[in-house]
């Protein structure tokens, strides 16, 4: 799985870079538990790596989230480096992964991860 995640980020890398990127895709991490239309992501992470806002850019984009929150679980400082970004304290959040294209609206890419995060004054802490 981890090998197919890697090339995945690699190939969606490589087409980008053949673009001129000007627009946005955000991933977005979502407590899972309170998404409504009008949550607003834990943490947003801009990426200027699409030529358009169009569906096929969508999915690039959904994909791209996707594939890097994939790899994230596979990291061991994966969250220590999500509450180090955060500006509140989070208690047994499943966090859930939304991409959004420009000024879109967020979609589900389909991943929630199973362990609960808790983070306080920026460090993740046991739940």
């Amino acid at each position: 799985m981890f090998y197919f995640c890697l090339v995945t980020v690699l190939f969606l890398a490589q087409q980008i870079g053949k673009s001129e990127a000007a627009e946005s895709c955000f991933c977005a991490p979502m407590d899972s538990k309170n998404i409504t239309k009008e949550s607003e992501p834990l943490i947003k992470h801009p990426l200027k790596v699409l030529k358009d806002c169009g569906k096929e850019a969508e999915q690039v984009c959904l994909q791209l989230c996707k594939s890097l929150a994939t790899l994230a679980q596979y990291d061991p400082n994966a969250g220590k480096s999500f509450c180090a970004q955060l500006n509140k304290n989070i208690t047994n959040i499943h966090i859930s992964i939304f991409s959004k294209v420009c000024d879109g609206e967020y979609l589900y890419t389909g991943l929630t991860f199973n362990k609960p995060l808790c983070c306080t004054n920026k460090k993740s802490v046991p739940c």
